[in-house]
């Protein structure tokens, strides 16, 4: 028999600035999910993510921890995704995200967050490094691909709508 996974309320830290969430003694990792259940065990790890996030706060490390606990593979991915969304409003050191979590993402978490959350929420002008795949009639992307033409060649002119 699959052990069915502990729904009983986990503590969660006040909202004191930088305090995470204890899970318990186990890990992500450690959870047993029943297989038979795909969407169940889903909702009830995106609905304790939103108990979390409601009452504390998060700094950009402890986003890239909680991230990198999780598992490999697409079944896991809308919770990966999710984690990072729901929780980006409440890191309290957003300008540390880039080069601690949005470097480690996998293409296709990458690509599902900026889905979510608007390239312009992610995107950083001061680290505009890396290879971009633009929709141009997209207002936000259009924007992004002003501002790359604009730092590539030194001017604030020269595009036309």
């Amino acid at each position: 028999a699959t052990p069915k996974p502990d729904l009983a309320p986990r503590r969660l830290a006040s909202g004191r600035p930088c305090v995470g969430v204890e899970f318990g003694r186990e890990s992500l990792r450690e959870l047993h999910l029943p297989p038979l259940e795909p969407l169940c065990w889903l909702a009830i790890l995106l609905k304790r993510l939103d108990v979390a996030a409601a009452t504390s706060y998060f700094t950009a490390a402890q986003v890239s921890k909680l991230y990198g606990l999780l598992p490999d593979g697409d079944v896991w991915a809308e919770v990966r995704v999710a984690l990072i969304a729901t929780l980006y409003a409440r890191i309290v050191d957003p300008a540390a995200l880039g080069p601690r979590l949005l470097a480690k993402l996998k293409p296709r978490d990458l690509a599902r967050l900026r889905h979510r959350l608007g390239i312009l929420t992610l995107w950083d002008p001061r680290r505009p490094e890396g290879p971009y795949r633009l929709t141009l009639s997209n207002a936000d992307e259009r924007l992004v691909a002003k501002t790359l033409f604009s730092i590539s060649t030194g001017t604030n002119g020269g595009w036309v709508d």
